[in-house]
């Protein structure tokens, strides 16, 4: 019995081994698919909704959720200069915008971007409903800030 203790604790880490080594390509394979059909899923709802601010509201939150970031904020940034957008719309986009600058998977970040996007929120729509999580949003920069 000894003899095949030894040979299957060594077969055993040397299978799980192999498993993982051979489906780590095929997890990649699946999150480089997975991007591709939510990008399209994107672009799909952002036609079928038109191209109105709350379509592009709508964009801007599911590529800022998916990391998109560039996608993120050029929709936001559409939104924030459409002078047909409602303004609670364009606070949102502007709160987009500070959400995208200060994020810190994003290799652009710019706190200085953000804080200028939140302090714009409080200038210019002072009654926002995005009031309270701006200042949260912006003290908590401001604190992190060296």
């Amino acid at each position: 019995m000894r003899s095949r203790a030894v040979p299957m604790a060594i077969f055993v880490p040397a299978l799980v081994a192999s498993l993982l080594l051979g489906c780590a390509g095929k997890v990649e394979t699946r999150r480089e698919s997975d991007r591709r059909e939510d990008e399209q899923e994107i672009s799909t709802k952002a036609s079928f909704h038109g191209s109105g601010a709350a379509a592009q509201l709508e964009q801007g939150r599911q590529a800022l959720s998916l990391g998109q970031y560039d996608q993120a904020l050029e929709a936001f940034q559409a939104v924030s200069t459409d002078a047909g957008a409602k303004s609670e719309q364009r606070a949102d986009a502007l709160f987009g915008m500070g959400q995208v600058w200060s994020n810190v998977l994003n290799p652009k970040r710019d706190v200085d971007k953000a804080l200028e996007a939140y302090q714009q929120i409080l200038a210019d729509y002072p009654n926002s409903p995005r009031r309270e999580a701006t200042e949260q949003a912006i003290a908590g920069l401001q604190a992190a800030k060296p």
